[in-house]
Formats: structure tokens, sequence, C-alpha cells
């Protein structure tokens, strides 16, 4: 997933910023979806839920053709990005729509494989969720997530307005109704939802000037952290000053030629029961 479930009942904490287009539409399916890709074959049907502008669809649309592959996103200009993607790419099995993750507009036991990225960490009601896709997955069809949990970063030179900024971005998140330690939690989610087999794993996504493989420049993510620090001042989270702050470190952190910025994602592998 690039892009979480736009839904009414949502508050998305990265609404309104630039993050779609400048971190999302770098995922693709080789540099987030190495734990799942393997299980794929041609001919299988697959859901994308939170498909975002389609980056990484197209690349599950790849592997699986001729199957047939559908992305969802509430967000309608994603879907349009993702379209043009498709077309880009020549891939006739792949197409895209609105939709909302609890409510598929999908029979039961449609889909042989169901993935999901970056998705559930930004939903109210997860396990609703996850049930639904449960729904539509056939039996013994196998669900892919990928999601953060900020509890596992490591971000240098460190600074008390650098940790700051992650303390009050979970706590926006958390506010918003999303979750952004909910890597750790997959386990007990999809055994909830009904499914088994739960195998999970962990990655790492790198930021930062000092890294070997920055997943995007560290100005870029920089900037995008500092897009936080307007709802951060508009809940009264922090003063003008501490603000003031917190945006001299992320510059200060984007520019430096020693800033790190590692990000783990939980990674988990799951099956509907074949009965």
């Amino acid at each position: 997933m690039s892009n979480p479930n736009l839904d009414s009942m949502e508050n998305y904490t990265w609404r309104n910023t630039n993050v779609a287009k400048e971190i999302h539409g770098v995922r693709t399916a080789a540099n987030v979806g190495g734990f799942f890709t393997p299980l794929l074959r041609p001919g299988m049907r697959l859901l994308d839920c939170g498909c975002g502008p389609g980056s990484i669809t197209v690349g599950l649309a790849a592997l699986v053709a001729p199957g047939e592959v559908i992305g969802i996103d509430a967000n309608a200009d994603l879907i349009a990005t993702a379209q043009n993607a498709a077309q880009e790419a020549g891939l006739a099995n792949a197409s895209f729509q609105t939709g909302d993750v609890y409510r598929l507009p999908f029979d039961d036991n449609s889909f042989d494989v169901i993935w999901v990225h970056a998705l559930l960490e930004h939903l109210a009601d997860p396990p609703a969720a996850l049930t639904e896709m449960y729904r539509v997955l056939k039996p013994g069809g196998i669900i892919g997530v990928r999601e953060l949990d900020l509890d596992i970063r490591i971000v240098g030179p460190e600074t008390p307005a650098l940790n700051q900024v992650f303390d009050l971005w979970i706590r926006l998140t958390r506010e918003n109704g999303g979750d952004t330690q909910i890597g750790k939690k997959l386990p007990s989610l999809l055994h909830a939802a009904g499914f088994q087999d739960i195998a999970v794993a962990a990655s790492i996504e790198q930021h930062g000037r000092a890294m070997l493989k920055p997943f995007v420049p560290a100005e870029t993510s920089a900037n995008n952290m500092i897009a936080l620090l307007g709802p951060f001042e508009a809940r009264g989270y922090a003063t003008p000053a501490e603000i003031a702050e917190m945006r001299q470190a992320l510059s200060d952190w984007g520019q430096h030629p020693e800033g790190i910025g590692i990000f783990a994602r939980c990674e988990a592998i799951a099956r509907k029961d074949r009965a």
C-alpha cells in the first residue's frame, strides 16, 4: 500500500502533504515486497488494498500476469495516477477503483492473494478491515502485510528536538485514530481476523545523507516531517518556540553529512483456512 484508505471515519495524518507524491510513489514491489513476491504465480487474482499511486501494484501485476489485479484506494486522484502508471507499463491486467476497505465491493472468496502496505497504521479499526479482507480471500489464499513500527528507530545525530518530532508524530497519529506502533501487533491482529500460518519478519527503510542506500533524499524525508509541524502547533502540542526548534532540527538533519534514519517495518504472511 502506498496511501491509506481515506474513508470518512478516518483522519489521515499525512493528508494535505506531499508524502504520496514524494515517498509513496518511490515504493515498488521490488523494494518493499521481497517477503511477499516469491509467493506470487502467473494467473493469480490479486487485490491491493490502499494502492495509492499504484507504484507497487504495477510490479505485482507484472508478476501474476495474466492474472487480474485490482487496486483500491479512497483517494480518487491517486486512482487516476495509478491508472496512468499501469497504462505506461503496458499492463492490461491491472485496474484501479475507489473503494473502502471496510466494505470491499467484491464477493466472498474472490481473490487468491491480498497485498496491504502502510494501510493498517492509519485506520481507526484495523480488525474490521482485516476481517473484510479475510471475507474476500479464497480458502487457502494468502495475505501479505507490511506496516510501520516507530518503536524501532535509529536517528542521528540525536537531539532533543528531533526526538520530540517522533514522539509527537506517534501522538498525532494515535489521536487521529491510527497507530505508528502497529507493526508488532500484526500477528495478533491477523489471528483475530481468522488467518492461520502467520509468519512475521522485519525490514528497514533507510533515510539520511550518511546511509548507503537512502530510500529517498534526506531533504525529502526532512521536508515531509516538517509538514507535521503545522498540526503539532494547531493542536497545542508545542509552543511556537518549540516548533521553530523542531523545524531547525529537521532541516539540519536533512543536510547533515552524518545524518542517519533507520525505521522498521514489520512484515507478515498469513493464510485463510482451506476448510
